[in-house]
């Protein structure tokens, strides 16, 4: 059992979201270069005025409709932030937005598949 969990820990790995160019605008067609699982990390690095919500689906998250989200990272200013995400989810898509006035219409927004 301990050998077992001490290697899905070995195996998580953190992602950064955007890669090198962070949570920023235009992110709606960016894709991670490895698989997302169950247990990895998406962190979520920027500069600047931002936050990060989780949509509740696909619809939502294509509306830019922030109702039903719910907050990951805080509204931040100005200065250099980083905020890690757990990823608990298994064979669904999670779908990522900056409920910052336009920023999501401007494509700061991700939809991030979960292997199975």
């Amino acid at each position: 059992m301990t050998r077992s969990l001490l290697s899905a820990v070995a195996l998580a790995a953190n992602i950064a979201v955007g890669g090198t160019k962070g949570w920023t605008y235009g992110l709606n067609t960016w894709k991670p270069n490895t698989p997302v699982r169950a247990g990895d990390v998406l962190v979520f690095n920027w500069k600047g005025g931002h936050d990060v919500w989780l949509m509740k689906d696909a619809p939502a998250y294509k509306a830019c409709n922030f109702g039903t989200a719910k907050r990951k990272a805080p509204m931040t200013f100005g200065g250099k932030y980083r905020f890690p995400v757990p990823v608990t989810a298994k064979g669904k898509t999670l779908y990522f937005g900056c409920g910052v006035y336009g920023h999501c219409a401007g494509n700061m927004k991700v939809a991030i598949p979960i292997q199975k």
